[in-house]
């Protein structure tokens, strides 16, 4: 084998090896979402019978008056590995947890037609609002997601985690926001009943 050959193969074993090295420098973030709806019954022989079974059982201090809860959070799990000057990421994964409790009437008694009116109204908004929730968080994960994949390369890991979790800071603060503007801005108000 010539000298030139052996300088041509070395160039692309060193090309190839580059190529993995970049392909492991640019792993794609990936999210993985979890999802559940949970149902607890309500029912009521009047309106404030049924605005008191609405609050969701188990809530503590999270909400005491909510009608329906959307519970939800994201976790990044990360591999780096220090080489040649650059982090390499080999693995990033945003797991995202999202569990909805929504109120179902209580299936042994049916709904009594003066407040059948009220708990459409009621079971209606409630999905609606949760939904929102819901769509607020898996926003919030995507927006980290496209955030972490447009990330430069860190020379240190110690950098990229550092710079990961400033990035997971401020977006779950963002979430936080449109969350607690959303409770604020649509809240249930059944309207006034018509007196005879």
């Amino acid at each position: 084998m010539t000298a030139l050959l052996r300088g041509a193969i070395a160039v692309l074993l060193l090309q190839a090896c580059a190529g993995v090295y970049a392909q492991g420098a640019s792993v794609e973030p990936q999210l993985i979402v979890e999802e559940s709806t949970v149902y607890y019954p309500v029912s009521g022989r009047n309106r404030e019978e049924l605005m008191r079974s609405l609050r969701v059982p188990d809530s503590g201090q999270i909400s005491h008056r909510a009608h329906g809860l959307t519970r939800s959070d994201f976790a990044v799990e990360s591999e780096f590995m220090q080489g040649n000057g650059v982090c390499i990421v080999r693995q990033l994964k945003i797991r995202l947890t999202v569990r909805i409790d929504l109120p179902r009437w209580e299936r042994a008694t049916p709904v009594p037609p003066h407040l059948q009116a009220d708990w459409k109204e009621i079971s209606e908004r409630t999905t609606r609002h949760e939904a929102r929730h819901r769509q607020h968080a898996l926003d919030a994960a995507e927006d980290l997601r496209q955030t972490l994949l447009r990330r430069p390369s860190d020379a240190l890991c110690t950098d990229l985690a550092k710079a990961m979790r400033r990035e997971t800071s401020r977006i779950r603060a963002r979430w936080q926001l449109r969350d607690n503007l959303l409770d604020q801005n649509d809240v249930l108000r059944l309207p006034a009943r018509r007196t005879r």
